[in-house]
């Protein structure tokens, strides 16, 4: 008999993997639709004067919309770089590390960030980011 390792992906992994996805191919209808209605977005490492927290979609949408149409008007290339996504012993929390590849005529630069996700009846309820 052949041992079989299976690996069973909790909800919380799966929406990481789909924001990621949704923010590097600028899917930004879909990377929304990730968020539960009361979710919670922090931003521990935001500057002074920055966005330390977003509460709920519509909060999410009214900030990151007009922050994600510059981007996009900006005909960016977006690469994804050593992606790493990990499961907690609690099956509702997973966490991310990844850098993005950010191109334009003028420059390269390259963004690292960690995600903490905590999800909740399949969406995103609470994301901790930092960049």
């Amino acid at each position: 008999m052949v041992a079989m390792e299976v690996r069973l992906v909790s909800d919380a992994e799966r929406l990481l993997k789909s924001l990621i996805d949704s923010a590097c191919s600028a899917n930004r209808r879909q990377q929304l639709a990730l968020f539960s209605e009361d979710a919670v977005w922090r931003f521990p490492l935001a500057s002074e004067g920055g966005i330390r927290q977003l509460l709920g979609k519509e909060e999410i949408a009214q900030e990151m919309n007009p922050r994600w149409d510059a981007a996009d008007a900006a005909n960016l290339d977006v690469a994804l770089i050593d992606v790493k996504i990990r499961p907690f012993a609690d099956a509702s929390y997973a966490c991310s590390q990844f850098s993005l590849a950010i191109s334009s005529i003028e420059k390269r630069r390259v963004r690292h960030f960690a995600h903490i996700l905590r999800s909740s009846g399949g969406l995103i309820s609470e994301l901790i980011e930092y960049a």
